[in-house]
């Protein structure tokens, strides 16, 4: 890995440490969204009314259940004087976990649902049919009387809740086997009672129900409205909320921070943007090669200065013809050479050259070489020679 590598792998381990802090050390925002759940304390979550009921009923058994009512009774049998709890944005629950709910409460348990919407086909099976009070003041801060009626029809209870709040109320329902328990300001009903064996109590008031309004609205309505549920036994519901409980993986607990989310996807961004542009392909650099040089003339001239500086003229003298010969043999196809008439009238008539021309180059060949010194005269005049049969044997 080469060193501009190495350098943007650092400032993406610095922009990532970096991130992170800053994401962490970030105030959160407070999550005002519709939870539910008993497991957060944000304004619309139930952590707070989840504890006040077991520290207030500690005589009864709490039971949390994640699983559908369906589900809740194969795994553990059918239940028997029990209350169930579901406090949610929106109920909706499939056939079969309505026939079960039916079926318990035939039984003689409890069932209590607080929901601003409920599932169409669940309100239609009870003959009950919702509306909503769309008022321009959804959103203030304005706060009003809503009423628990007493069972003898006399007057009731009053308790104080934003109106934003109570926003939802029962248009219709069967009066034969239904009992208004509450309404709002306005005298429409908000907490219902059907009657079947035991009995199933409708609420579409569930914001009434979380840790805002308990900690600061009338806490006693929640607290009432409760209980008129009997049973030893208290099954308290986190599987029909908003927000489902979902399997957790180290991905998904990732995601679901900010910072660790933003920390995520800055290395992976940086990832795809490096092979967008580091992916292409790239040539490898070719080497150039320079084409081999001929050194002849150079070794020539580095030979003939290493022979002049030596000053050794029958030695050069002696090599020019020891060439000579070889150039006879090799072009010529003659093996034997020999220093006699005949040789050089043989060698005459295949190359063409004068017969004097070539005595005198075997003559001169013969004489230097009997000499003990040869001047610079004599080694001219012979290598002139040799030149001359060279140009006529072209």
């Amino acid at each position: 890995m080469n060193k501009t590598k190495w350098i943007y792998i650092i400032i993406l381990v610095i922009l990532f440490v970096l991130l992170i802090f800053i994401e962490s050390s970030r105030k959160k925002p407070l999550d005002w969204s519709y939870s539910f759940s008993s497991r957060d304390k944000i304004p619309f979550g139930t952590y707070v009314l989840k504890d006040l009921i077991k520290s207030t009923f500690k005589e009864k058994q709490f039971v949390e259940n994640s699983d559908g009512i369906y589900m809740f009774t194969r795994i553990h049998g059918f239940t028997e004087n029990t209350c169930f709890i579901y406090i949610t944005k929106s109920f909706t629950s499939d056939k079969y976990d309505y026939e079960k709910m039916i079926k318990l409460i035939e039984a003689g348990n409890d069932v209590f649902i607080s929901a601003e919407s409920f599932d169409k086909n669940f309100l239609d099976s009870l003959g009950i049919k919702t509306n909503f009070k769309f008022s321009l003041e959804l959103d203030s801060e304005k706060v009003d009387n809503i009423y628990l009626v007493n069972p003898g029809g006399s007057n009731g209870f009053t308790y104080k809740a934003r109106e934003a709040f109570t926003q939802c109320y029962f248009k219709s329902f069967d009066t034969l086997n239904t009992t208004i328990i509450g309404t709002d300001n306005r005298f429409n009903p908000n907490f219902i009672k059907i009657k079947k064996g035991g009995n199933l109590y409708l609420s579409t008031v569930p914001l009434l129900y979380t840790n805002y309004n308990i900690l600061y609205g009338d806490y006693k309505y929640p607290f009432t409205t409760l209980s008129y549920l009997n049973g030893n036994t208290i099954i308290w519901d986190e599987y029909y909320k908003p927000n489902k409980p979902m399997v957790s993986t180290p991905l998904r607990y990732i995601l679901s921070q900010p910072a660790l989310k933003a920390g995520y996807f800055l290395p992976m961004i940086c990832i795809v943007i490096y092979l967008i542009f580091e992916g292409k392909r790239k040539q490898r650099i070719i080497p150039v090669i320079n084409p081999p040089q001929n050194m002849s003339l150079e070794f020539a001239v580095t030979l003939g200065r290493l022979y002049f500086n030596s000053g050794n003229n029958k030695d050069i003298a002696l090599k020019k013809f020891s060439y000579f010969c070889d150039y006879i043999r090799n072009k010529f196809n003659i093996k034997t050479i020999s220093y006699d008439i005949k040789f050089y009238e043989l060698l005459a008539e295949k190359t063409g050259v004068s017969i004097d021309t070539i005595t005198g180059i075997f003559k001169n060949a013969e004489f230097i070489s009997n000499q003990r010194w040869t001047g610079n005269d004599d080694l001219m005049a012979f290598n002139k020679k040799i030149e001359e049969f060279y140009d006529k044997t072209k």
